[in-house]
């Protein structure tokens, strides 16, 4: 295959449906059917790996990965009224997400973002960010405690499955 070919077929449009909803969502991926890839949906994702045999997945189209980001912002447009209902979309644009080089609006100095912004951000503002974390410390504590207390159950089991991840990946690269 030649590489023009190869360009032209780098991303596909698809829509899953929910036999059991029946709900759907529309999405774009940039690679193959077969890469194990589902959506990017934290609404979705979490029912489909609940009970996958309730899914199916249907390709719409292929193309290049412009050709298909604006494919799926056109479908996501005729549906918007549905979302949260019908859909487990929740927006339609991801403005400049996808876009590299110099369309993305972010472009500077040969750069898509500003890895600095973060820094920046806390040199300027550092005293101010320092009072209001003296002024309200027993505060925030509070609020830590009770998230905590609060969310028990749910904080062990991020860190048992991220333990049990890392379990497996220092496994898998000992091999």
């Amino acid at each position: 295959m030649n590489s023009k070919a190869v360009i032209m077929n780098e991303a596909f449009v698809y829509i899953w449906r929910d036999k059991v909803g029946p709900r759907f969502y529309i999405g774009k991926h940039k690679g193959t059917v077969d890469d194990g890839y589902v959506c990017s949906s934290k609404f979705m994702l979490p029912e489909y790996q609940e009970r996958p045999q309730d899914f199916s997945r249907r390709i719409l189209a292929w193309g290049s990965d412009e050709e298909m980001m604006s494919l799926e912002e056109r479908l996501l447009t005729l549906r918007k009224e549905h979302f949260g209902v019908r859909y487990y979309n929740r927006m339609v644009s991801y403005g400049n997400f996808g876009v590299s080089g110099e369309l993305n609006g972010s472009y500077k100095d040969g750069r898509s973002s500003n890895p600095e912004y973060g820094k920046e951000y806390y040199v300027a503002n550092k005293d101010k960010i320092a009072a209001y974390y003296a002024a309200n410390r027993d505060e925030l504590s509070k609020q830590q405690r009770e998230y905590r207390l609060k969310n028990k159950d749910e904080i062990n089991r991020k860190w048992r499955e991220r333990y049990h991840k890392n379990k497996q990946l220092k496994r898998k690269f000992k091999r």
